[in-house]
């Protein structure tokens, strides 16, 4: 007799389980066809929240690249001058870079400004307008603000050997050794001032 009143117990447990299961089933497929019915929404209201999310570089870059018709990533995979020659001077096309103000001067009654590609270590001596000359003059960098520059590239070389000193108490030791710094040399078009 109490065999029979388990199993009993037992079966009502089990159809009760079955209950449970299928009603967790049926939610399911409603919260599934609610989530993607919309899909189409969904994805304009993504595309519209990676828009947003986008930092201020990236929006001036899609801006310098659509003005000027501009590359970025150029830079990668670079490790001979006759490389940096072809993409950017025998093709003409503008460059799109960030670096920091590193000096700004009149050479041949020429305004030039050398922009720093930390980076890469690449040094680019742009001519400006005097109209940026003073952008740059009456906006002083803090150390965390950096620009946004698009140029032509006129000229591209490498520095052969660069001087390393070492002090060791009152000594100081000279060296010599390969840098894998590039200079540039071109045009400035364009430049925008990030904040940081």
């Amino acid at each position: 007799m109490i065999w029979v009143f388990l199993f009993k117990k037992v079966n009502i447990m089990e159809k009760q389980n079955k209950i449970i299961i299928g009603i967790v089933l049926i939610v399911s497929f409603f919260v599934g066809y609610y989530i993607f019915s919309d899909k189409g929404i969904d994805e304009d209201s993504n595309y519209l929240a990676l828009e947003q999310e986008k930092t201020d570089e990236e929006l001036i870059k899609d801006k310098f690249i659509n003005q000027y018709d501009a590359i970025i990533n150029w830079e990668e995979d670079i490790e001979y001058t006759i490389q940096l020659q072809e993409l950017l001077i025998n093709s003409k096309t503008p460059v799109i870079f960030t670096g920091f103000v590193d000096d700004v001067f009149i050479k041949d009654d020429k305004h030039l400004v050398v922009f720093w590609d930390l980076f890469n270590d690449f040094r680019f001596t742009l001519e400006c307008s005097e109209n940026q000359i003073s952008e740059i003059l009456n906006n002083p960098d803090s150390i965390f603000d950096y620009y946004v520059v698009v140029a032509k590239i006129n000229d591209v070389n490498k520095i052969r050997l660069k001087i390393d000193g070492y002090a060791s108490g009152e000594d100081v030791e000279l060296g010599y050794s390969y840098s894998n710094t590039f200079l540039f040399d071109g045009n400035c078009l364009d430049f925008f001032r990030i904040i940081d």
